[in-house]
């Protein structure tokens, strides 16, 4: 992840809260999809999930295969819910990239989030990068969140904590080495009704999300967030129309969607001596049948960053990518 260069947004710099975002949002769609077929919501059951990834631009490819672990316990109506998350992925650029950069990078992320009444912890590492762990602070960052639920109601919840990260933020102590540690906030707000949900988190940066007629069969979902501050691409988004054929039909089916879209992609990883970053915005259309997702898009004014400040045009192209989750467990 980009190191933040202002004091202004220190408190902004847990650079993988979205990585815990997807990881939540991810095992709870499966969860529902599961409960839908008749599983008992109580008990734990275990996700494993497998994804490959292709982008096919005109100057850059990259082939991205990924496998995951999602076990849970619980659900939002148990007093008590755990969700632990372990994830690999490998980026492969074909070709080689610029500058001496690796061809190959790494991603390593780990989240556990336990609730016991109106008490939340979260703990998370994540590492991006040619050598995690191993190349030093710039490469990892780990960190522990405490929350508490100030606001706890059918349809409406506030949570506020804070906690730390260690890692590498761009700031140097007095005698020159960098500061290993920083506190972050932590505020999660959620609100359902029948035609609106939505969501907004705030730990690395402001992360808004909202689906408007959730369960009808034509609906729209929409994310924003931000996760580092060099520029507005840094702005990562997702907006789609969905298409739900079974909603208020079949019950038993009506997770399965449809959709199209727009989004700004990005994929990034940090070195002890620099950086890089490769950003797209994509149309894309996406079929989701619950343990199966098929995604196929068109990439353009896609661009590679170096070391934070030497941009080179990478084309455009086609982002394909297939993802599966196998439901285990569950009584």
């Amino acid at each position: 992840m980009n190191r933040l260069k202002s004091l202004v947004v220190l408190t902004l710099i847990l650079s993988f809260g979205s990585t815990g975002l997807v990881a939540e949002e991810r095992s709870g769609g499966v969860e529902a999809d599961a409960t839908k077929r008749g599983e008992a919501a109580a008990g734990m059951k275990a996700y494993p999930l497998a994804q490959y990834e292709q982008i096919l631009l005109t100057n850059r490819t990259v082939v991205s295969p990924s496998i995951g672990l999602i076990i849970t316990t619980g659900d939002e109506e148990s007093p008590n819910e755990l969700v632990v998350l372990a994830l690999y992925s490998a980026h492969l650029y074909e070709g080689g990239l610029e500058f001496g950069y690796p061809d190959l990078s790494h991603e390593i992320s780990g989240i556990f989030s336990a609730r016991h009444g109106r008490h939340r912890g979260i703990g998370l590492f994540v590492s991006e990068s040619d050598r995690p762990v191993a190349g030093g602070l710039p490469t990892f960052k780990t960190g522990a969140i405490y929350g508490y639920d100030v606001v706890s109601a059918p349809g409406l919840s506030l949570t506020l904590g804070g906690g730390a990260v260690i890692g590498d933020f761009g700031i140097d102590l007095s005698d020159g080495s960098p500061l290993p540690i920083l506190p972050v906030p932590f505020v999660r707000f959620t609100a359902k009704a029948s035609w609106l949900e939505t969501k907004f988190e705030f730990i690395s940066g402001p992360d808004l999300s909202l689906a408007i007629a959730p369960r009808s069969p034509f609906g729209i979902n929409a994310e924003a967030r931000m996760d580092s501050f060099d520029s507005l691409r840094d702005l990562i988004f997702d907006a789609s129309l969905v298409y739900r054929p079974f909603a208020g039909r079949v019950e038993e089916l009506d997770f399965i969607n449809l959709a199209v879209g727009v989004s700004n992609s990005e994929l990034k990883f940090d070195r002890s001596d620099g950086s890089y970053k490769l950003q797209s915005y994509n149309a894309y259309g996406r079929l989701d049948l619950g343990v199966l997702q098929l995604c196929l898009g068109y990439a353009f004014d896609s661009r590679e960053t170096y070391g934070g400040d030497t941009v080179i045009v990478a084309g455009t192209g086609m982002i394909v990518s297939a993802q599966g989750v196998l439901p285990l467990g569950g009584r």
